[in-house]
């Protein structure tokens, strides 16, 4: 999705940026983002349902471990939102 990214799969990390990345629309002008996969499961246009897995985390791009960059946009291009309210348990306590 943005920067360079190694073959999905490829176990030597590399690339740049978010590397492997899924985003889903979900409509009402909200995506979520899922970043620094290894593996992606599912394709490009693709619906997906609540719970169904997308990929699997990873180290790809510029990451500084195993992990998934996980981000609420909203709005016209790139705005960042609190993801809180948007979760039926909120990982903030609230």
């Amino acid at each position: 999705q943005s920067g360079s990214c190694p073959p999905l799969g490829f176990k030597s990390y590399g690339g740049w940026g978010l590397a492997w990345t899924v985003m889903v629309d979900h409509g009402n002008g909200l995506t979520t983002v899922y970043a620094h996969m290894d593996q992606i499961y599912v394709k490009s246009g693709q619906f997906v349902a609540a719970g169904q897995a997308i990929g699997q985390m990873g180290n790809s791009g510029y990451a500084s471990g195993p992990h998934v960059h996980f981000m609420v946009l909203g709005g016209n291009g790139w705005r960042g939102l609190n993801p809180a309210p948007y979760m039926r348990t909120s990982i903030c306590g609230y």
